[in-house]
């Protein structure tokens, strides 16, 4: 089974994605205490069958997608965002409890590039076709 990514999202994309605004107003020791939790907290498989996003230290909820359900995948990068390599996958899913979903990753472009021929084979595997 081929994995694309497996594992914790790394301390880096959470220093550049809302904490540097807490990292500069309440100094280095706060900003980098919560983006350490952020990224203790925050798991993604992405594999041949399914995207499943885990968040949340003491309680925790997971997300899970079936690739088949994946209507639309993207990402989104601001200046910061593009120079320090992060940013976040946006998918778009036909399914109920999470419709649209953004996940901050490393190379969110190359990821998302990687993935749609994954998306495409589990629909013609499962043989789906999106009516609108």
């Amino acid at each position: 089974m081929k994995v694309l990514y497996d594992g914790k999202i790394p301390l880096k994309v959470f220093l550049f994605q809302g904490n540097l605004i807490s990292l500069l107003l309440f100094g280095w020791n706060i900003g980098l205490l919560i983006a350490l939790m952020k990224s203790r907290s925050n798991y993604l498989k992405i594999d041949e069958e399914a995207i499943t996003y885990t968040k949340g230290l003491i309680s925790q909820e997971e997300e899970r997608i079936e690739l088949y359900r994946i209507r639309d995948t993207g990402y989104k990068q601001g200046i910061i965002e593009r120079i320090a390599g992060i940013g976040r996958l946006k998918i778009t899913s036909d399914d109920d409890s999470s419709s649209v979903i953004e996940i901050p990753i490393i190379t969110p472009k190359k990821i998302a590039e990687e993935l749609r021929p994954l998306i495409k084979k589990d629909r013609k595997n499962m043989r789906t076709i999106n009516v609108d």
